[in-house]
């Protein structure tokens, strides 16, 4: 956990007589999560599940009892996410926003691409536009670490993206021409690029300089 999307995910469950009950149940126990579900045996302990949609699932197991115990249910999230790849060239691969990549510096006013590639579990390419939920650029003083400045949007999925910058898929990737004459101005200095995706993964950050 999390897993990628189209990977197998093998959910372990037991089940115990509840105390003062003794003895061993036996029977099934059926595992589902969303419109996938799975059935095995309690002596087998597991079943397997591949989710095709990213985003926190409830895994329920749900024992169906036998002639002498109860059924019982349990409940537990599961995330799944995309294959993130990137960023990439001319960019530095993204880091974290606590501690983002340093991209190098550009000249003030440019257009910077941003690109990246999502990929299921099998390494198949998606292209939906969908998959982006936020693309902010946040001032940072330091140029590392986490930035503190006022956010930036660049992207969102209702305005689309800011200024005269474009959002498009082609080629297998993602390519967001960033237009920081647009968004940000002409201000020297350092911005922290932090992308969100739908599938509630953490935020990718990298920094890039301005001269």
């Amino acid at each position: 956990d999390p897993s990628i999307v189209g990977q197998s995910v093998p959910v372990s469950f037991t089940v115990a007589a509840n105390p003062p009950g003794t003895g061993t149940p036996t029977g099934n126990v059926t595992v589902s999560g969303g419109t996938n579900s799975c059935t095995a045996s309690l002596s087998a302990g597991s079943c397997t599940l591949t989710f095709t949609t990213v985003g926190t699932k409830t895994l329920t197991a749900t024992y169906a009892g036998d002639n002498n115990f109860n059924g019982s249910s349990a409940t537990d999230p599961h995330q799944v996410i995309y294959n993130f790849i990137g960023f990439q060239t001319p960019l530095a691969t993204a880091g974290t926003f606590s501690d983002p990549t340093f991209s190098g510096t550009v000249n003030r006013g440019s257009v910077v691409p941003l690109k990246w590639q999502l990929t299921d579990f099998s390494g198949t390419i998606i292209g939906s536009l969908s998959s982006l939920t936020s693309l902010q650029a946040i001032p940072n003083s330091a140029c590392a670490g986490p930035p503190s400045g006022t956010p930036v949007v660049l992207y969102s999925p209702t305005s689309g993206a800011a200024g005269n910058s474009t959002f498009r898929f082609g080629s297998s990737q993602f390519i967001f021409n960033w237009d920081t004459s647009s968004t940000v101005g002409s201000a020297a200095g350092c911005f922290t690029v932090v992308m969100q995706l739908n599938d509630g993964s953490a935020p990718k950050a990298t920094t890039i300089k301005f001269q």
